[in-house]
């Protein structure tokens, strides 16, 4: 009989704490776990959050700044335009993007690449996302990589800022 009691207890104990771990867990998108950076007014990046990558690589050095143009019938404006940085749990990435004649015709950025698992993640993901991006017209085409979620929203919330400006 104390045998089935103590069975009957920690069943229902084991339930009790897999069902709180359930409900413990968050269940946002992985495009909520993603926090932008805006640049100032002067173009310094904001000093980057604890935990961020300081030695972030480069896919390719962004070219001068040219002064905005008129947008043309594609709604964007020619120039090069620097997404704000978006922070997630593996680091920042930064997408700059070039506009000619209304269209996305380069896209460079900026990622993590000290630790071994995420750089051969983003090393794999970033080239596909640079292709939809030149693409695209709004980061919500760009398709999520597979493997590869929160570098994929951490991209196209940067790529968004770098269209938005692009847009203004």
């Amino acid at each position: 009989m104390r045998r089935a009691a103590f069975a009957v207890l920690g069943t229902a104990i084991g339930a009790s704490l897999l069902i709180g771990a359930k409900l413990g867990t968050s269940t946002e998108a992985p495009g909520d776990q993603v926090a932008l950076e805006e640049e100032t007014d002067g173009g310094a990046a904001a000093a980057p959050p604890a935990g961020s990558t300081p030695g972030a690589k480069k896919t390719t050095a962004p070219p001068a700044k040219k002064p905005p143009a008129k947008a043309p019938a594609g709604g964007l404006k020619d120039g090069t335009y620097a997404g704000a940085t978006a922070n997630y749990d593996y680091g920042a990435i930064k997408v700059t993007i070039t506009v000619a004649g209304g269209k996305v015709t380069d896209a460079d950025a900026s990622y993590p690449d000290e630790d071994p698992t995420s750089a051969s993640i983003n090393q794999g993901a970033i080239p596909k996302l640079r292709q939809q991006a030149l693409a695209a017209t709004s980061a919500s085409k760009v398709n999520t990589v597979s493997g590869a979620s929160l570098t994929s929203a951490a991209y196209k919330a940067s790529l968004q800022s770098a269209l938005d400006k692009a847009k203004a």
